[in-house]
């Protein structure tokens, strides 16, 4: 039952990066291709992490 909380706990993580670097945009901090590179890492790291935690092959 764990593991399958996993994915929407990611989610739940995504979604808030995504906000603060939303906010970041707006305040012009950063650009928004800034923050679309931010976000791809931070999935990417996310993806990486559900993965090795599931044992899959990404």
């Amino acid at each position: 039952m764990e593991s399958n909380l996993q994915p929407l706990r990611a989610l739940g993580v995504l979604d808030a990066i995504a906000e603060n670097l939303f906010d970041r945009v707006r305040r012009g901090v950063l650009t928004p291709a800034q923050a679309a590179a931010k976000l791809r890492r931070h999935t990417a790291e996310l993806r990486d992490m559900l993965t090795e935690d599931s044992g899959a092959q990404p």
